[in-house]
């Protein structure tokens, strides 16, 4: 129903909403979480998952530099820092 009266920013805003909330009680992947903070347009947001999953050693986190999913951050200093600690090379 918000998808089709507001567009998908404002349905990914309830989605992430509930799934921060399921992630107080249950393990989410940071990986999936930065992926749909970025489909929401929250790249800070975005960024607090990766540097979550960065912390705990998500064997996802590998990927980020191979999906154009995560490209609105690939000039972000943030973003950066952590490819230049994980040792991966920028796009």
């Amino acid at each position: 129903m918000i998808f089709n009266e507001h567009g998908l920013v404002k349905a990914y805003e309830k989605i992430m909403k509930h799934l921060e909330e399921v992630s107080e009680i249950y393990p989410v992947s940071p990986f999936d979480m930065a992926m749909r903070y970025l489909i929401g347009q929250q790249p800070d947001k975005a960024m607090d998952w990766l540097e979550k999953g960065f912390e705990l050693h998500d064997p996802t986190m590998t990927y980020i530099t191979t999906t154009q999913t995560f490209a609105p951050l690939f000039d972000n200093p943030r973003f950066i820092d952590i490819v230049k600690k994980m040792n991966l090379n920028l796009p």
